[in-house]
């Protein structure tokens, strides 16, 4: 008989990585594999444990068909656990932010070029090497679980997580209203972890790699939005934020298909998006920079000619983006984050 398997974190337990959690009937484990060798803890039943994980600071997220790969294949369970600390904000061996910094970089030497077609070429690309994200059959354990304890009003996560129990409030699907209804949104998931195996790494041949945009918005024609927040601790500019969503979105319609399953299955807290579609060769993907108006370095970067321009040759490169859009945010002004006012959007 196979040992069921899911991965956890229960902090009373530890606090700095997931495990790895077997039990075959009475006989239960947890596994560290964020060390150099694995260690095991036998000590807690399953009765115990599944008690710990009704805290509100404890989660467990669901595993994939690969639940199969035995639990001694070292490799193969350190990178996924290294996915979800990576997800969770804790430090790790793979720098966050590293794919998307690389995806920016190759589009500021493409676009020197100025030519169309090399900045399409290069979209295309990007999203074809991105079918090498493994697999999910959950956004994450937000889709389960309260996001109420990352509650802030100065910090981007806080912002996402208000967000994100507002437009799921009561077990229904609620609208955050942008002024436009083109634009208003409900926010479906976030700091959803895109992670990607050294084993079929298609854009760094041998790499563990990782893509987590800040949120996955649903649109009331039942499109995506890929949400980017920055909160008064982050850069100042809006061409940074806009690329990183750039490529979270190559990343939603490289998984289309798995993103749409996950979207209309429903989650403890999340309900189900029945009416969800990536159409494949139409505009439909929305970008959604949401940034504080004040920042620790200054003010936010102003909206001007050359960024509607930058915003302009981007949509014209990514055939499926529709809009971008910008929100400057005060925090204390907005109504429970219920109300999120675009104030410039750029359509194709």
């Amino acid at each position: 008989m196979a040992s069921a398997k899911q991965s956890v974190f229960i902090p009373s337990i530890n606090s700095k990585t997931w495990l790895l959690m077997t039990n075959r009937i009475q006989s239960t484990c947890l596994r560290d594999y964020s060390l150099s060798k694995t260690s095991e803890d036998r000590t807690f039943s399953l009765k115990e444990l599944n008690d710990l994980l009704r805290r509100k600071d404890s989660y467990s997220e669901r595993l994939p068909s690969f639940t199969r790969v035995p639990f001694n294949d070292f490799l193969f369970w350190r990178e996924q656990i290294e996915f979800r600390n990576q997800e969770s904000g804790f430090s790790g061996t793979v720098e966050v932010t590293r794919l998307q910094e690389k995806f920016k970089s190759e589009w500021e030497k493409a676009i020197l070029m100025k030519n169309v077609d090399a900045l399409k070429s290069l979209i295309q690309r990007w999203v074809e090497r991105l079918s090498c994200v493994k697999d999910k059959v959950q956004f994450n354990h937000w889709d389960d679980d309260s996001a109420e304890t990352k509650f802030s009003l100065h910090k981007g996560i806080g912002w996402t997580s208000h967000l994100l129990e507002v437009s799921r409030k009561d077990g229904r699907q609620q609208v955050i209203s942008t002024g436009n209804d083109m634009t208003d949104f409900s926010l479906a998931a976030m700091e959803i972890g895109f992670g990607i195996s050294s084993k079929s790494n298609l854009i760094q041949q041998g790499e563990t790699d990782f893509i987590k945009p800040d949120g996955l918005g649903i649109r009331r024609d039942g499109c995506f939005t890929v949400i980017e927040v920055k909160g008064p601790q982050d850069e100042r500019d809006l061409r940074g934020p806009i690329l990183q969503a750039a490529c979270g979105a190559a990343a939603v319609v490289a998984k289309a298909k798995m993103i749409c399953k996950i979207a209309k299955a429903q989650g403890k807290l999340r309900p189900a998006f029945k009416k969800v579609n990536i159409p494949k060769n139409e505009p439909s993907i929305g970008i959604h920079v949401l940034t504080s108006k004040h920042k620790k370095s200054g003010k936010v970067e102003s909206w001007s000619s050359e960024i509607e321009g930058f915003c302009k040759v981007l949509l014209g490169a990514f055939s499926n983006l529709k809009y971008i859009a910008v929100s400057y945010v005060e925090p204390e002004k907005t109504k429970g984050f219920s109300e999120i006012k675009v104030d410039h959007l750029v359509e194709r």
